[in-house]
């Protein structure tokens, strides 16, 4: 109803005649409802869902309550009951849609296309919570404007139950997949903090289903280039943001006084590299904790360089840790 039906007064849907699976699959649904019938219209492309008369009509009333009946093809979205409802309910949602509104080519590429942006938009979340690489396009029209979704990765995925659709889809992932930075604005200057979970990898999810923690990921990339020999050194800091404690009240030298401020991030690394591994490359001298207060005037060549908690650094300090930066 979401992709074909009408939903402004009666309640109806359209497909071509070829797929007579939509309103079969349809019947065998409403057959589970008293007295409630599949009507094909004289117009070959049309279907009704109507009752006995003077008895209300259970599909319409549910289509009432979820805030759906009597929307536009333009006002139409997905009412958050299915949106954020089980994977098995998710994926037959996804597969109704684009049974209707989704195409996909003889090379497997695969659109949604709709006159409503919140439709789109609500089918390109439940896309990227299905592990769906998801991009989205608007055009203007002379009439409504036309809003598309271009989809790949699905994971294994089925997304279509029609067989002339499903037949054609095929795994088109083909290299790394990136997200871009297409513009950075500025917020109101307040304390920040990194969120850590109970979670084995320090992974969480993002708006857009961006996974992060990114301590984590910038302490895989750097144990990637130690292991591989792409890098000489690897420079940990971060902003000694404390809470009561000053970096003085700390025993030890100024390896050991900066290393609680990082014991995350030399978990993270322990996990990569492992224990031995770690603790030798420590002792050489390769994984050095700097405190960032002190790094002025130095210069690190041939060095990867992580700077954790960035989010509470000052403008100086961000500028003064690039500017740390040597020969590569």
């Amino acid at each position: 109803m979401l992709g074909d039906g009408g939903l402004t007064q009666n309640v109806y849907f359209t497909c071509h005649p070829n797929d007579s699976e939509i309103p079969n699959n349809v019947k065998t649904i409403l057959n589970n409802y008293e007295n409630v019938n599949l009507v094909k219209h004289v117009d070959i492309y049309s279907y009704g869902i109507t009752t006995e008369k003077g008895k209300n009509n259970p599909i319409r009333d549910a289509l009432n309550a979820l805030g759906v009946m009597g929307k536009k093809s333009e006002n139409k979205f997905i009412p958050n009951d299915y949106k954020y409802n089980s994977l098995e309910n998710r994926i037959k949602l996804i597969r109704g849609l684009m049974d209707t509104d989704g195409t996909i080519d003889d090379k497997g590429k695969i659109e949604f296309s709709s006159s409503s942006f919140e439709l789109a938009e609500d089918v390109k979340e439940v896309l990227q919570s299905l592990g769906c690489i998801v991009s989205f396009n608007t055009k203007k029209t002379t009439h409504l404007d036309h809003h598309r979704l271009y989809i790949k990765d699905c994971e294994n995925v089925g997304l279509f139950n029609l067989k002339r659709k499903r037949d054609k889809q095929v795994d088109l992932k083909k290299g790394l997949d990136y997200h871009y930075i297409k513009d950075i604005n500025e917020l109101e200057e307040e304390e920040c903090q990194c969120i850590t979970i109970d979670s084995d990898d320090s992974l969480y999810l993002t708006t857009n289903f961006i996974p992060t923690h990114n301590s984590f990921i910038s302490a895989g990339i750097a144990s990637q280039h130690l292991l591989k020999g792409k890098t000489e050194q690897l420079i940990v800091t971060r902003p000694l943001v404390t809470a009561g404690a000053s970096l003085g009240a700390v025993p030890g030298d100024i390896q050991e006084k900066v290393r609680p401020y990082l014991k995350p991030m030399e978990e993270n690394l322990r996990y990569f590299l492992g224990d031995e591994n770690f603790d030798e490359l420590l002792e050489q001298d390769v994984i050095r904790f700097e405190p960032l207060e002190l790094m002025r005037g130095a210069s690190y060549h041939n060095s990867y360089m992580i700077l954790d908690e960035a989010q509470n650094c000052t403008l100086k300090q961000i500028k003064m840790f690039i500017t740390r930066i040597g020969e590569i």
